[in-house]
């Protein structure tokens, strides 16, 4: 779907409460809206957020990341590129590539939420995903020449659809995506797994998973994912017959196989009912989001909420910082965490600290379009 821009008096409006230069910032911060474009800032060392002239920038389709020197976004079937001026501006659209050309292409069209660039930045993973079909399409990039170079594709016939981003461990060698929590009711843990071949590409690989003790015969049902810079993941688990989400650590070994010592006693029950879940890149904290109360059979709050990472060890409530609903959190690696909320159209800037956690200056900012779907955090 193609962009538009909004109109110049909502961006005039909105310009005094970001100032247009700031100094060298410490990341650029995009907010994508699909009737806007995306709408790029810059956050300087305390979390205030200057504007950057031009945004809102016209693209198509939804942002899904960028490797410094190109923004990418995807759309029904395309994968655009688009270079990304000294300033963090987008400039034109330099190439798009048609998933339908490439293996997996039967389990059209995109689905945004799980494309992802891996840690080196050197590759890009698109997912392709309708009915009980769901391919990952790897993609080779280009920097010299701003273009994709398919490197192959994994399939896989899926109970319930992927949820969440995926995780994509520290050594950059295993990626895990788990599927919607409804998958309780099949009363089994569904994690798919894939390994990060020579090439760059994904290949589906089978491994390992041993879940923490069940209490009364209960099985627990993984369904968002978040990985630290090391060995370990974090995990949002449902369980079959309760009402609660409880937050476990997991560690992977060598082959990619995922464990816990953590014990139904020992982890966390969430107060904010998680759609979203984000590591720190430090590994330090974990962030939990939702934009909804009490999801179905499920207990909580929307809101966000952060916890202190403590390795394999349980994960531990640290503060809630808001329960407005919130869609979309990404970290810096400055200690800010950014929150989009589009029932509010605001973006909120925290400061989170092993010291305690501050509104940046600013916080929240409104945002001058009717609905927002991406926010991509570029750190400097």
């Amino acid at each position: 779907m193609s962009r538009i821009c909004w109109p110049l008096c909502a961006l005039m409006c909105a310009a005094p409460a970001l100032a247009q230069t700031a100094p060298t910032p410490v990341a650029y911060v995009y907010v994508g809206s699909p009737t806007a474009g995306i709408f790029v800032y810059h956050a300087a060392a305390d979390g205030s957020l200057s504007w950057v002239g031009g945004s809102p920038f016209q693209t198509i389709g939804l942002g899904v990341g960028s490797i410094g020197s190109y923004f990418f976004t995807l759309g029904t079937y395309n994968i655009h590129m688009y270079p990304v001026a000294a300033n963090g501006a987008l400039e034109k659209q330099i190439s798009q590539l048609d998933t339908r050309g490439y293996a997996g292409s039967d389990c059209e069209p995109t689905w945004g939420r799980a494309a992802v660039l891996n840690h080196t930045g050197q590759d890009l993973y698109v997912m392709l995903m309708s009915g009980n079909c769901a391919t990952y399409q790897s993609y080779a990039i280009n920097k010299r020449g701003g273009t994709l170079t398919f490197i192959g594709a994994a399939t896989n016939s899926v109970y319930y659809p992927y949820t969440g981003y995926p995780a994509i461990t520290g050594d950059n060698q295993y990626v895990y995506i788990p599927t919607e929590w409804k998958s309780y009711l099949l009363q089994g843990t569904l994690i798919y797994g894939f390994r990060r071949e020579s090439s760059g590409a994904l290949a589906n690989w089978s491994f390992t998973e041993t879940d923490a003790p069940l209490e009364d015969g209960r099985v627990w049902t993984p369904y968002l994912i978040a990985e630290d810079p090391t060995n370990h993941v974090a995990v949002a688990l449902a369980q079959y017959g309760l009402t609660t989400i409880r937050l476990a650590s997991y560690t992977e070994d060598a082959q990619g196989n995922l464990s816990t010592t953590n014990t139904y006693e020992n982890m966390p029950i969430t107060d904010v009912f998680p759609q979203q879940i984000n590591m720190s890149p430090d590994g330090a904290f974990l962030a939990i989001a939702g934009n909804e109360p009490n999801q179905i059979a499920f207990h909580g709050t929307a809101g966000l909420e952060i916890y202190h990472f403590n390795g394999s060890a349980p994960p531990t409530k640290y503060k809630v910082l808001t329960q407005t609903p919130i869609d979309e959190i990404h970290w810096d690696k400055s200690g800010h965490l950014y929150a989009v909320s589009n029932s509010t159209q605001q973006l909120f800037v925290y400061s989170v600290t092993a010291a305690g956690t501050n509104a940046a200056p600013g916080s929240p900012y409104k945002l001058p379009a009717p609905s927002l779907d991406s926010l991509t955090v570029v750190p400097k």
